[in-house]
């Protein structure tokens, strides 16, 4: 992506912390944008400010699941050009094991905090006409595996809603999308990997044509839908799994 093409755009980045967020950002921050960088530990998200080129990046640190916590960052935030939310919870969990806690936990996290502030930003004006809005969905939304209930909901509600957003935006020509990686190798699947076997894990792999992804990998479908060469693509879904939903 040339430099010039995401130069100078104020790009707020949700889960900034780790795995594919801090990717996204390193990318934006190399193809010139300036960042606001947010997540809930600090500590880390210092970790990714250091990583940054260029000048002019900021953190907001915050927990997004919570109603006053969304209000004032959408308060502080400068007016912004592209906003990526790439904050999730993954845990498997089988059907008869579900319970109330879990299920407010996954969707507060990957479906309820993203709209939310969404709409936040919306209220206080702070998303710039001709924005680009990235959310990070999952194929699990589609491809179905077993104990992943939640996470696959979650994922299945947030493309929905998007596309909803897509169409009441699209006067102001923003643009809202979601990029739904297959498995990459984040803290977050590793987390999830550790519950698995050798075998099990050894035959994931090999489900993926071109071989399990990365974070950086998923950050490159984001900067697309981010640029000006994305300008005519809103609503969609685009699916970045190294042909796993292929089979």
């Amino acid at each position: 992506m040339p430099v010039s093409d995401l130069a100078q755009k104020r790009i707020l980045v949700c889960g900034a912390s780790s795995g594919i967020g801090r990717a996204c950002a390193l990318a934006a921050a190399g193809a010139g944008a300036a960042l606001v960088l947010n997540g809930r530990d600090r500590t880390r998200l210092e970790e990714t400010l250091a990583a940054l080129p260029g000048e002019g990046h900021t953190l907001l640190p915050a927990d997004l699941t919570d109603a006053a916590a969304r209000r004032e960052l959408a308060a502080s935030v400068p007016a912004l050009d592209g906003v990526v939310f790439s904050a999730g919870f993954h845990r498997i969990k089988p059907a008869k094991f579900l319970d109330d806690a879990g299920w407010e936990e996954t969707f507060s996290i990957n479906h309820r905090a993203p709209c939310l502030l969404t709409s936040a930003l919306l209220k206080a004006k702070k998303i710039n006409p001709s924005a680009s809005l990235v959310y990070l969905g999952s194929i699990a939304a589609e491809a179905a595996t077993v104990g992943n209930a939640l996470y696959a909901g979650s994922k299945g509600a947030l493309i929905s809603t998007v596309r909803v957003l897509a169409l009441e935006l699209a006067r102001q020509a923003i643009r809202a999308n979601v990029v739904s990686p297959g498995q990459v190798r984040t803290a977050m699947t590793e987390a999830n990997a550790a519950q698995l076997s050798a075998q099990a894990l050894e035959e994931n792999a090999t489900l993926y044509p071109l071989g399990l992804g990365t974070p950086e990998q998923v950050a490159e479908a984001v900067l697309f839908l981010l640029s000006q060469r994305a300008a005519w693509i809103t609503g969609q879904n685009l699916v970045v799994d190294g042909g796993y939903t292929l089979k």
